[in-house]
């Protein structure tokens, strides 16, 4: 007796391992199907879930760019084969498009035309200090956190000693002109340098 029963621990040992890797297996083929679901959320609303308005180095960007989830940017998220000019004039057209965004992290917003344009830095200053009149308020909050990036790029931080336009990513219009304001005199201040 006491050897038929260790058979059946035996058994039932290998049959709960079975049972185990069964259910395993079947969780995961359900992988895709959740994956297209998170694809479906509407990223058309703006999140005040983005990273850190007060980055002390471009650095930190590169940081969250490498963790970024690249199948949640629209295509075209970097066109590799333009020159930093047409990047410049590309991201800038695309800061008014409320889709033109992906995730990272836990699920925080990318803004893909403002980090790009802000990775680019100097090149793209001036461009997003003529987009600042823009009648958008959308496109003023990414305009306003693209000149907060791009200001604190090594190619700007050269001339600046490491002075940046000292804003963030606000959606609040209301707060909107005093940051105007600011980004303005900082660029009164450094306009000979481009």
């Amino acid at each position: 007796m006491i050897s038929k029963f260790k058979q059946k621990i035996t058994l039932t040992t290998v049959f709960a391992i079975l049972i185990t890797i069964l259910v395993g297996c079947s969780s995961l083929t359900n992988a895709n199907s959740m994956n297209d679901n998170v694809k479906n959320i509407d990223t058309s609303a703006p999140s005040q879930s983005i990273l850190p308005a007060q980055q002390k180095e471009n650095k930190d960007v590169e940081k969250v760019s490498d963790t970024l989830d690249t199948d949640t940017i629209k295509e075209e998220a970097s066109p590799e084969n333009l020159t930093i000019e047409e990047k410049v004039e590309f991201y800038l057209e695309k800061l008014k498009d409320k889709s033109y965004t992906g995730t990272y992290g836990e699920g925080y917003t990318w803004y893909t035309a403002a980090e790009e344009l802000g990775m680019l830095g100097k090149p793209a200053i001036p461009g997003l200090i003529e987009k600042l009149g823009t009648e958008d308020d959308y496109e003023r909050a990414l305009t306003l956190y693209a000149l907060l990036l791009a200001s604190q790029h090594e190619n700007v931080k050269s001339f600046t000693n490491g002075e940046h336009i000292d804003v963030n990513l606000d959606f609040d219009v209301n707060n909107h002109p005093e940051m105007v304001n600011k980004a303005m005199a900082w660029w009164d201040k450094y306009k000979n340098n481009f």
